[in-house]
């Protein structure tokens, strides 16, 4: 194993965990933190909270999180479909 691949890794297994534990334990120490319920570690040195929440905005929204300012909603295929929906709910109500 290469430790500075190791290093630059956002998730760690547990063996390569202890690899770089046996050639750099201070590092170890100050960032990876341990993922108890399926037994990873997280490089907090790597991991951006920015990062993740943008991927949660773009799960969710289906938008991309770098959205330009001058981008138009209207044109947007999930905006004019949810358009249609409430257009159709005030005309003829309830749900589609």
């Amino acid at each position: 194993m290469n430790t500075q691949e190791l290093i630059n890794k956002e998730v760690l297994t547990a063996e390569e965990r202890d690899f770089l534990n046996s050639t750099n334990p201070e590092w170890v120490k100050e960032f990876l933190f341990h993922n108890s319920w399926n037994n990873t570690y997280l490089n907090l040195d790597v991991y951006s909270e920015v990062k993740h929440e943008e991927r949660q905005f773009e799960m969710e929204t289906g938008l991309p999180s770098d959205i330009e300012e001058d981008f138009d909603i209207e044109e947007c295929s999930m905006y004019k479909d949810w358009e249609k929906e409430q257009y159709l709910k005030e005309e003829f109500g309830g749900t589609w």
